[in-house]
């Protein structure tokens, strides 16, 4: 029996032939002794099943040419091993060695075509005008705000657990792993978790980075430049002049989106305004100028628009008129 049970070595011959329904009662046992040898021998077995799922891929095996395969592989052996490699058994009438060729040229072509098609390899998540959590092979949680565009790639993410924000919004929930990082790259800015939770935001100009637990590094491109923050740090990325910084983070409702939390104490209305625009999309008009300096100090968990309104009506004895949509508040 060929020995197999080792980390560089993926048993072709014996995927393919159970593939076929010609696979032999000992050779199905060596096959199911290298799966149960190592998790990672299931998931590349697995990955080639999900390969051989698809139609278009199979026709690429029945169309490969075990010679032409062959020509193309062998020089690229070492001719002591062409001449003591070659094994007894036989497929189709050739040397193992060559049908391996032909394995190998199928499984390359194949892996190609599912990583074009979107089968394998990267997966892209986009949220229109909704919100949408987004769970990670590694159990992370991203909670995902509106016209957010996330890609990683699902092969392999265990062992590189590298995800792309292309743009918007997303608060992460990262499951710490010490001997497998966590990184977001942002353009030319990584984002590392160090064990964390933390809301990342893409804007025109910068990036923003809002801790709320643990530790997280900010690090521009591959180079030794980085920053550290820690909870309630915020940390910035000026996309243009290429500077990174970072502060004690004062805005209480960096992650209302996600949420739905409002905390003022003692804020001008203008931000409340803006507040209220970014969760709701809602509308203020102030009928006099002067009422956008007015402070309010509340505390807003799970409520709807009217009810916030209402409140700040009541709070600071302000009228207020809902017209067309938007809110008007007058004296």
């Amino acid at each position: 029996m060929e020995e197999i049970n080792n980390s560089n070595h993926i048993p072709y011959h014996l995927i393919m032939d159970e593939l076929e329904g010609k696979i032999s009662t000992t050779d199905l046992q060596e096959l199911e002794s290298w799966k149960a040898a190592n998790p990672d021998h299931l998931r590349s077995y697995q990955e080639i099943l999900d390969i051989a799922d698809h139609s278009e891929l199979l026709m690429v095996y029945k169309e490969t040419d075990p010679e032409q395969a062959w020509q193309r592989f062998e020089p690229s052996i070492p001719v002591e091993t062409r001449i003591v490699s070659l094994h007894p058994q036989k497929k189709k009438g050739l040397p193992f060695l060559k049908w391996a060729a032909a394995v190998m040229v199928l499984i390359s072509g194949a892996w190609f075509v599912a990583n074009q098609r979107g089968w394998i390899g990267e997966e892209t998540v986009r949220t229109g005008n909704e919100h949408q959590k987004l769970v990670l092979p590694d159990g992370t949680e991203v909670f995902m705000n509106a016209n957010t565009t996330i890609s990683y790639h699902k092969s392999g993410f265990l062992n590189s657990r590298n995800v792309e924000l292309e743009k918007g919004e997303a608060y992460f929930n990262v499951i710490h792993d010490e001997k497998s990082p966590f990184s977001i790259k942002v353009g030319e800015l990584y984002v590392n978790d160090l064990g964390t939770s933390f809301n990342l935001k893409v804007e025109p100009e910068q990036v923003v980075v809002v801790v709320n637990s643990g530790k997280v590094a900010l690090e521009q491109g591959k180079e030794t430049k980085k920053i550290l923050l820690s909870a309630q740090d915020r940390g910035t990325f000026n996309k243009v002049t290429k500077e990174m910084s970072a502060v004690k983070n004062e805005d209480l409702n960096y992650k209302a989106w996600h949420d739905k939390t409002l905390h003022y104490q003692q804020a001008l209305l203008t931000e409340v305004s803006d507040d209220m625009k970014e969760l709701f999309g809602t509308q203020i008009v102030f009928q006099d100028s002067t009422l956008k300096e007015r402070k309010l100090s509340a505390y807003f968990k799970n409520k709807s628009e009217e009810e916030i309104m209402n409140t700040i009506g009541e709070t600071l004895r302000l009228k207020v008129t809902k017209r067309d949509g938007t809110f008007v508040l007058s004296n």
